[in-house]
């Protein structure tokens, strides 16, 4: 007897790289952790490639309210419907942070950008380290949202870089205090950005000027090569003394939902020129709604 797929998907777990999920007819299951997907025919080309995403207006995905029902996480692993210490959440003046230690050396990191679906996920590749609590984490990869996740004070905006770091392995700094630290950028478009007359786009900084080109494609052999100067985006964006920081502790915002996250959030005096409508054409909306903020956070 012939087995046959029963469902197909791919499935965006810790790592930047997807997992092939086969469900097969006669109740087993394979994984397959490349992070290459094969060919398709021409109609799954515009398919997402996790099988969550942020509208529940489409079947056969997991949007944020049934996250938790996602079959490929394990229960114990999956977070999603955990009542504290989630994220996003509303920020306010009282959650300032009073530093903020980056070692980004990268000056000409050519980024592979993916689109996988509900996000566009840029890969950073070089020796480009964040410090938090005394205990050091790798830049891995940059998320982008938009609208922003987090609000600060009831303000919202129009896009957020998630700047992913997970623990350096076998260093002499013991067992890391965090599963991730995310340094998060808050930015406006030039149209809603404070002082923007005098307000430089972050792409000026960052990338010569030049927008990031996106992949519309949602297959991950698809994507497109960007400069992104990492050194810059540290030193004049994130570290600029004009900038302000928040920190809290909560989880991934994407399924699984991992909890243990140190947050510092930053509000920089760049702008976004109009990238917002760039991306949201592609992706949509993909900000998790506001987890409620539990006591301690």
């Amino acid at each position: 007897m012939s087995v046959h797929y029963k469902q197909r998907y791919f499935e965006l777990g810790s790592s930047s790289k997807p997992r092939l999920i086969e469900h097969y007819d006669n109740g087993t299951s394979t994984v397959t952790s490349n992070g290459t997907a094969p060919e398709e025919n021409n109609e799954s080309k515009n398919k997402s490639i996790v099988n969550w995403n942020y509208d529940c207006g489409i079947q056969g995905y997991y949007c944020p309210k049934n996250w938790v029902q996602i079959p490929s996480f394990p229960k114990d692993v999956n977070q999603c419907g955990a009542i504290n210490s989630q994220s996003p959440v509303e920020l306010t003046y009282t959650d300032h942070y009073p530093n903020v230690q980056l070692d980004y050396q990268e000056v000409n990191n050519r980024g592979k950008i993916t689109n996988l679906g509900p996000i566009i996920r840029i890969e950073c590749s070089g020796s480009n380290h964040s410090v938090v609590d005394g205990q050091t984490y790798q830049l891995r990869f940059i998320d982008l949202h938009t609208p922003a996740e987090h609000t600060i004070a009831q303000q919202t905006f129009d896009i957020e870089m998630q700047l992913v770091h997970t623990p350096v392995t076998g260093s002499t700094q013991g067992t890391s205090k965090y599963s991730y630290v995310i340094i998060s950028v808050l930015l406006n478009g030039d149209d809603r950005a404070q002082g923007k007359a005098t307000q430089r786009s972050i792409w000026d900084i960052i990338n010569n000027g030049q927008a990031f080109v996106l992949p519309k494609d949602s297959r991950p052999s698809i994507y497109a090569q960007n400069m992104l100067n990492l050194h810059n985006l540290a030193k004049n964006v994130i570290l600029d003394k004009n900038t302000y920081y928040y920190s809290y502790v909560g989880s991934l915002t994407i399924p699984p939902c991992t909890p243990n996250v140190r947050w510092v959030i930053t509000v920089p005096t760049a702008n976004s020129a109009k990238f917002d409508q760039t991306l949201r054409s592609i992706v949509g909306y993909n900000n998790r709604p506001l987890q409620v903020r539990s006591v301690g956070m």
